[in-house]
């Protein structure tokens, strides 16, 4: 009979050790944030792209797994507000995160990728997916009857858009590429063979080794040293030696 006991009791105290955590997992409050940027910072944010997302596993995903958009409806979609696409009541699982452009031709571009969505995590999980902007290709100013795509502008330096009512017929330049302190890494140049905004990154400072003057401190204590001991040995040497001295009574009288 106490044999019998003890096994009710475990098996009690396992299905309540059990029962929080498979009634987590089985809430279906997880939650997923993406951001769309351009760049780092809010004002780079993206919008009017559509973010659709599909589960494809319970909590591991196999290396080989295709990230390419399924044939199958998702899971959930949205469109991006302020550069922002927000799920929620998702259930625990992984999921696949695809965004897409709907602007055509289409400027933006976002990589795929996997994210792990918790259930029971009230602040959920943001993900950043990777960007690359290209501008739409646009005629050069001149009133060309044919105008070649690749033409370079017209201007003194091939390389920069013609100032000729702000970008001379050119589509604005992408917002800046600043880093976390607010500094710009880089400038935006038109390069009229790719007939787009092209971005060249500052390159690091460098940091020169410098020869190092007026550090060579050792010759003034090494002096000051030197001159002490001689001063000090002059004056012992003065101390031992015997002083002259003659009578009095010797001394010549004066006439």
């Amino acid at each position: 009979m106490k044999k019998l006991s003890m096994i009710i009791i475990l098996i009690t105290l396992l299905c309540l050790a059990i029962m929080p955590l498979s009634s987590a997992y089985a809430a279906d409050d997880g939650k997923l944030t993406v951001l769309l940027r351009y760049g780092s910072g809010d004002s780079n944010a993206v919008n009017g792209c559509i973010v659709k997302i599909w589960r494809v596993a319970d909590s591991m995903l196999d290396p080989e797994t295709d990230l390419s958009e399924p044939a199958t409806a998702p899971t959930a979609q949205g469109t991006a507000t302020a550069g922002k696409v927000v799920f929620s009541g998702l259930e625990h699982g992984v999921y696949l995160v695809i965004a897409k452009d709907t602007r055509n031709p289409v400027q933006y571009v976002f990589t795929h990728f996997v994210v792990l969505v918790k259930s029971g995590d009230a602040d959920g999980v943001t993900a950043i997916p990777k960007s690359t902007y290209t501008p739409p290709p646009v005629s050069p100013p001149g009133g060309d009857s044919d105008p070649d795509p690749k033409k370079p502008p017209k201007g003194d330096d091939e390389n920069k858009p013609p100032i000729n009512g702000g970008n001379g017929g050119l589509p604005p330049p992408p917002p800046p590429v600043l880093d976390d302190n607010g500094a710009p890494l880089g400038e935006w140049r038109w390069d009229p063979d790719l007939n787009k905004w092209v971005f060249d990154e500052y390159p690091p400072l460098a940091i020169i080794d410098l020869p190092q003057t007026g550090t060579l401190k050792w010759p003034v204590p090494a002096f000051a040293g030197a001159g002490i001991l001689l001063v000090a040995a002059g004056y012992f040497i003065n101390r031992r030696k015997p002083q002259l001295t003659v009578p009095v009574d010797n001394l010549p009288e004066k006439e």
